[in-house]
């Protein structure tokens, strides 16, 4: 991994304490749904969010949910967990993903569809994890967009987006601009953030 591409990293801010607190709430062994409700309250665009998404089509409820205890019993932990996570990646960086040739709305159904695959992969063949590698799906392309901004930075939009469009190995492609994979790059962000154990233990 290049020295840049490391500094970018770790200039990275830090994440909201809404997640720090949030993440210690449900990783404990007796989940308190009360807790975990009045942490979530606190940021009162995450609260909207959340009821946005629970009384989404995708759901197709016949009463409208507009009470967060009750969004949060409904969706569960690790449903949740993805919403907080997308929420505070939207605060933190300004994506443009130019250099992938995509915009940052394709971007983002992109990972959403990501994640929905995994949850009905794993849905028919181990619905215990289905919830919770549906999140390791969307965010598995995080590395995307610290690679895009160095891109950006060091002006190499043209000819990085002309070896994406020519070939099906992106990561090949990363490595030999930025030396690593957006993979790579995501697993950096989690260690400098600490959210590994978290996020891929259970």
């Amino acid at each position: 991994m290049k020295d840049d591409l490391i500094k970018r990293i770790r200039s990275l801010p830090p994440l909201p304490k809404t997640i720090d607190e949030f993440e210690k709430a449900v990783g404990k062994e007796d989940v308190d749904l009360e807790e975990v409700v009045e942490i979530l309250q606190r940021d009162p665009m995450l609260v909207a969010d959340i009821l946005k998404y629970v009384n989404s089509s995708f759901y197709g409820l016949r009463e409208k949910i507009e009470d967060l205890g009750r969004a949060v019993s409904y969706l569960g932990i690790q449903e949740v967990r993805s919403i907080v996570m997308q929420n505070s990646i939207k605060k933190l960086f300004n994506i443009d993903m130019e250099p992938y040739g995509i915009t940052a709305e394709r971007f983002a159904h992109i990972s959403h569809m990501q994640s929905k695959l995994m949850e009905l992969w794993y849905k028919k063949h181990n619905p215990a994890k289905a919830r919770f590698l549906k999140l390791a799906a969307f965010l598995q392309e995080l590395g995307k967009i610290v690679i895009a901004d160095i891109i950006i930075q060091e002006d190499m939009v043209y000819p990085f987006r002309s070896e994406i469009e020519m070939t099906n190995d992106v990561a090949y492609v990363e490595k030999s601009f930025v030396g690593a994979s957006a993979s790579e790059v995501t697993g950096a962000m989690f260690d400098y953030w600490v959210l590994k154990k978290s996020l891929f233990c259970q």
